[in-house]
């Protein structure tokens, strides 16, 4: 499993909090895990009850209504199908090409099922309230894995009230290291501040109390019981060898516990023994126990005979049954994992494209009399086609069944006289036809022409029959040159916008450098106006001396000369100023190239994405087919030979459009050609390498560990040298 690396956490908590961690972390050490939402830490070694029963999140579980609920739910959302589904308009298909839907239908990860995966965080977030998975991307930041976390152990926090979310998980070893909120899947129930859940365990521990001590009282009833099956009372006195200690101890020896029922009893010094049955409160018990299971079905919003209380139930409506517990139950867990897997497993550029939806179909379908009288129904109407209604009853499709049909009966009002006066039309023609006279017998010809007829009839039938394989050729190149075309047409969206994106760019940077040429063209204009005045400032205060030492003979020129000395200062502090302002676009100019710089750094980026799932679709493609021919190594041999041909071509058209847009902003880039040539001979070279080193039997699971590296990190590893030019974006 990815780990980041551990980083220090600065934050500084309050004294008691750091004690409350503290016993926090002893507890786990020590004793059983637990999770608590609570905003006091010394409520975290609370698990004392009024019976004096402690309740822990893993002690609840021993209550069988307790665990009969969270196994119930648990199972039912890991037993529903989470596909992944490609939307396309009001239209949706299951997107089975993308590596996000092996994740969610078939393993998130390596080591258990999706079914196993979503049963384990359902039953975290059932008991603690939060369940926490990481998620481990590959290098293109796509989920690739999804390991879950022990919520005992991870704690939501901030580093101060205005930080993002994250998250602070204690390792096995008690190293602590942090995830970002983005690369943590958090499925929490009814909280407080929107990011924690409350702990059902700790909002009900008293209930669940209740019933663990209804349990212990039965189990200490019927093991401490007595019950005699006789009496036999002696008139005189004891024997002395039963002292009265002894004899306490004898009874409790010889008729405690269920296996010593029903003996007989002996009484001594006219001692009598009168029973009294059940007392009241032992039958009261029995109740108590039926209304604990209600109570459990409360806390976890659950049908009662769901739980197996039947006390008050009935198998008449079954499909209604199943509604209420889907909708009052099932339905919001549903819906904060759709959410939640949306949020964080899918890009914010592919959500108007891609959808993740339970399919619950199955759990709502009635019985068949219902479903048949349903379907039936919604075929009058034209709205569904047979090959849907199959669909939903899980059956496969037919030839001819993708069209929608509509009772001949049931016509448009004002298609009704047209319709009625065709129908007479057609009455008419059909009685003239029945008065027309037969038409004469055509003449026999003779045996030349009969032959020639035979001759030309055969010939009719050649071309028809050649005419109907053509047609059937015909059709075979249109279904492949839809498939094609429609794979193109995703390659051909991609592209434009990504030239779009180019062309805005360009356009920008064209704009910036006219900005940043007429910023120069000003300054340097400003810079030769504030020269020429510097000089004739100096030259005005150097005839200001001159004159100064002629004071007493020209007064008035002195006078003169100063006030316009005054207004060329001014004008100079004017000219300072707008050369600040020139620095100051200068300045802004440089921010536009750097923005311009960084635009481009990002579209590189973008391409390099869209290569990597270029690859991903081609690495995809070619595990798949490498799959289904590892019988044995001389005939996976013969499939390298003879697969990567065709291979190459289509690798050829995918890889041509990504590489166009690459070489727009590298000129170095590699060509199309090379492209591919580099991508297959890593293929090649990869599967040479693997059969020098194993036999038949052996084959099947090196073959399997290679593809699933190739799965992992392969698309990623091989885009640098795919793209050519610089080794970073």
């Amino acid at each position: 499993m990815a780990r980041q690396q551990e980083i220090v956490v600065r934050d500084v908590p309050a004294r008691i909090s750091r004690v409350g961690r503290w016993l926090a972390q002893i507890r786990s050490y020590w004793g059983p895990s637990f999770q608590s939402n609570s905003h006091d830490p010394w409520s975290l070694t609370s698990t004392h009850t009024a019976t004096g029963i402690p309740v822990t999140e893993w002690s609840a579980l021993n209550y069988s209504a307790v665990w009969s609920a969270v196994e119930l739910i648990s199972a039912q959302v890991g037993n529903l199908p989470l596909p992944l589904y490609r939307k396309d308009g009001q239209n949706k298909t299951k997107f089975e090409s993308h590596p996000l839907y092996r994740i969610l239908h078939d393993r998130p990860n390596p080591e258990m099922s999706a079914f196993v995966f979503r049963e384990i965080l359902q039953a975290h977030v059932l008991l603690w309230g939060n369940a926490y998975a990481e998620i481990e991307r590959n290098g293109g930041g796509r989920p690739a894995a999804l390991w879950p976390l022990t919520p005992d152990r991870v704690t939501p926090y901030r580093r101060s009230y205005d930080a993002a979310l994250q998250y602070r998980v204690i390792q096995p070893d008690n190293s602590v290291i942090v995830l970002d909120a983005a690369d943590v899947i958090h499925i929490c129930g009814l909280g407080y501040d929107g990011v924690c859940g409350y702990s059902v365990v700790s909002k009900a521990r008293e209930s669940f109390s209740l019933g663990l001590a209804t349990e212990r009282f039965g189990g200490t009833f019927f093991g401490n019981g007595a019950t005699f099956g006789g009496v036999i009372s002696y008139p005189g006195p004891k024997p002395p060898e039963l002292a009265d200690q002894g004899y306490r101890d004898a009874l409790n020896a010889r008729h405690q516990g269920v296996e010593r029922a029903h003996k007989l009893l002996a009484l001594y010094n006219g001692a009598k023994y009168d029973p009294v049955g059940v007392p009241p409160d032992d039958a009261q018990f029995l109740e108590t126990r039926k209304f604990q299971v209600e109570e459990i079905a409360r806390w976890f919003n659950l049908p009662p005979h769901k739980l197996k209380e039947l006390t008050r139930s009935t198998n008449n409506n079954i499909e209604h049954q199943n509604l209420e517990y889907y909708i009052d139950c099932l339905s919001p867990w549903l819906e904060r994992w759709e959410q939640e897997l949306s949020e964080k497993l899918i890009a914010p550029s592919e959500r108007n494209l891609q959808a993740i939806e339970f399919t619950v179909e199955g759990l709502l379908r009635g019985d068949s009399t219902a479903r048949g009288e349903f379907h039936s129904k919604e075929f009058s109407v034209a709205s569904v086609t047979p090959n849907e209604v199959r669909g939903i009853e899980n059956r496969n499709a037919i030839a001819g069944g993708d069209d929608a049909f509509v009772a001949m009966n049931l016509i448009p009002l004002g298609l009704a006289r047209p319709y009625w006066e065709a129908s007479i039309e057609e009455k008419r023609a059909n009685i003239q036809k029945i008065l027309a006279p037969p038409p004469a017998p055509p003449p026999t010809p003779d045996p030349q022409q009969q032959r020639q007829i035979d001759t030309l009839t055969e010939e009719r039938d050649l071309a028809r029959k050649k005419a109907q394989e053509a047609e059937d050729a015909k059709d075979l190149a249109a279904s492949q040159l839809r498939s094609t075309t429609t794979i193109l047409a995703d390659v051909r969206i991609e592209l434009k916008a990504t030239t779009e994106a180019l062309e805005q760019q360009r356009t920008e940077r064209a704009e910036a450098w006219m900005r940043a040429e007429q910023c120069a063209i000003d300054r340097d204009a400003a810079r030769t106006k504030i020269d020429t005045q510097e000089a004739t400032i100096i030259d005005l205060r150097a005839a200001n001396l001159s004159l100064v030492t002629e004071h007493q003979r020209a007064d008035e020129d002195a006078v003169a000369l100063k006030v316009t000395i005054g207004k060329l200062e001014v004008e100079r502090e004017s000219l300072l100023v707008t050369g600040a302002a020139e620095r100051e676009g200068r300045a802004q100019a440089s921010a536009a190239r750097a923005a311009l710089e960084r635009t481009v750094l990002e579209t590189q980026q973008a391409i390099r994405g869209i290569a990597v799932d270029v690859l991903e679709r081609l690495l995809f493609k070619e595990s798949e087919r490498a799959r289904k021919h590892v019988l044995s190594v001389e005939k996976f041999t013969r499939w390298i030979d003879g697969f990567y041909g065709p291979h190459a071509e289509y690798a050829r058209e995918a890889l041509t459009p990504v590489l166009a847009a690459w070489r727009t902003l590298q000129p170095a880039g590699n060509t199309t050609e090379a492209a591919v040539a580099v991508y297959l001979e890593d293929s090649r070279r990869q599967l040479s390498a693997l059969l020098a080193e194993v036999d038949d039997d052996t084959l099947p699971a090196a073959l399997e560990r290679v593809l699933h590296r190739w799965e992992i990190d392969r698309a990623e590893a091989l885009v640098t040298p795919v793209l050519g030019g610089p080794s970073h974006a």
